[in-house]
């Protein structure tokens, strides 16, 4: 049998768990907050208060805890987990059904193709969006938009060229350049 040490762990990207708390908790974030709306939330015991810090703070967490945090927060995990960042074409997300409000998708470019524009493509339900993101001297920008009422939890496919790290969120965006993408939405018949 192996050691608490050999079982495989995970852990969270405290900025990424800290944008969705914003939201998720309708104010600034604190490990008080956090483990409260945590405990409230389950049975007695489910979790420890030390589980609950070490996925505040970013430490590593064993399934049991990631599954429960996915359960409480309504969200998968990956969602707020730490990642090295990748650069690639395609990306997929989804937003909780019972959110409403503003969203945002983060656009990272390849410091080696930031002169180039970049054009992209979001496919979210019924609905598709195209254009040209240019980055200029910055290396990231915010696409925003909104998510209505429509207790609906569609996927939604971002596809850029050249290759991007895309981040994705709900709330107000990371700081920096942003890019408002509530009009030019086109209908997709066959989605």
């Amino acid at each position: 049998m192996g050691t608490q040490r050999d079982r495989p762990s995970r852990q969270t990207d405290p900025n990424k768990l800290r944008a969705f708390l914003r939201t998720w908790l309708g104010k600034k974030p604190s490990f008080r907050s956090f483990n409260e709306a945590i405990q409230k939330r389950l049975e007695e015991g489910e979790i420890s208060r030390s589980a609950v810090y070490r996925v505040f703070i970013g430490q590593p967490i064993v399934q049991i805890t990631w599954e429960t945090v996915e359960k409480v927060l309504g969200i998968p995990f990956e969602t707020i987990e730490w990642a090295e960042i990748q650069f690639k074409s395609q990306w997929e997300f989804f937003h909780p059904a019972s959110y409403v409000g503003k969203v945002w998708l983060e656009v990272v470019a390849n410091p080696e193709n930031l002169d180039r524009a970049h054009r992209f493509t979001i496919l979210w339900g019924f609905w598709q969006y195209c254009d040209l993101l240019s980055f200029e001297d910055l290396e990231r920008a915010s696409l925003t938009h909104m998510k209505g009422p429509d207790g609906q939890s569609f996927p939604i496919f971002f596809e850029i060229s050249p290759p991007c790290h895309v981040v994705c969120g709900q709330g107000d965006p990371p700081a920096g350049r942003v890019h408002d993408i509530n009009h030019g939405w086109i209908p997709v018949h066959d989605a």
